[in-house]
């Protein structure tokens, strides 16, 4: 991604809804400043090149004034073309922008965050797969809001082993399981050996990866339902008609 001009930051939209009679709420997640949200004014006119900007997977400069929470954005120019998401890509780049929109708090940086949010939009536009893309993200957005998963280890310390199961208890971490512990919250230790060597090969290891990712993001998410997964719900039954 090239290098912004002095007084703009390098950002991507998350999330736009309209506001008041000609413009748009806009929610953003930036390099330097995390989470933004900003007031479009008359970016819903016909004349304006805003609306056109403003869409998700558009690399951007901004630059906005105001002291206040909400800020008004004051310029706009493309960075980069946009990331060529279709299909299966495109919703699971919703869903990486739903899990910004919902968790990050505005003006908290994420430097290295919005690096990995970046690469994993681009790795989406070439994958054959997106589970590892969305996996890998999420399990660093975990790390970044200090909810990281210790994958090596359990609550008390223990060496995860490869041929014990697991499960993941909120505040806690992992521990092990037990007779009562359903199949669907179990985690086997070889699965989760493999996610901390970053080793997403085998599709059982991709659903652990995702059961994993899914227990413990709930308590944040709550819930919210998430549109992206409707969308591709939908999506796919149409496929299937």
């Amino acid at each position: 991604m090239a290098k912004t001009d002095t007084g703009f930051q390098t950002a991507l939209v998350l999330h736009v809804r309209p506001y008041r009679e000609s413009s748009q709420l806009v929610e953003l997640f930036s390099q330097e400043h995390g989470r933004l949200g900003l007031v479009a004014n008359g970016s819903r006119r016909q004349k304006s090149g805003h609306k056109a900007l403003l869409q998700p997977f558009v690399p951007l400069q901004i630059r906005w004034r105001g002291a206040g929470d909400l800020k008004t954005l004051e310029r706009l120019e493309p960075l980069a073309l946009p990331v060529p998401l279709q299909g299966t890509a495109l919703f699971s780049g919703l869903y990486l922008n739903e899990l910004l929109y919902y968790l990050l708090e505005r003006h908290t940086p994420y430097p290295g965050l919005f690096s990995r949010y970046v690469q994993s939009l681009a790795g989406l536009a070439v994958a054959s797969d997106p589970q590892p893309v969305l996996r890998r993200f999420e399990l660093a957005l975990l790390q970044a809001l200090g909810y990281g998963v210790a994958l090596e280890q359990t609550a008390d310390g223990e060496p995860v082993l490869a041929e014990t199961d697991y499960c993941y208890r909120h505040e806690l971490g992992l521990t092990l399981a037990t007779v009562a512990t359903p199949a669907a919250e179990r985690l086997p230790g070889a699965h989760l050996l493999a996610m901390a060597a970053d080793r997403l090969e085998t599709s059982e290891c991709l659903t652990t990866a995702k059961r994993l990712c899914r227990l413990a993001l709930k308590p944040y998410l709550g819930d919210r339902p998430l549109r992206s997964r409707e969308l591709f719900s939908t999506s796919m039954k149409r496929t299937m008609e």
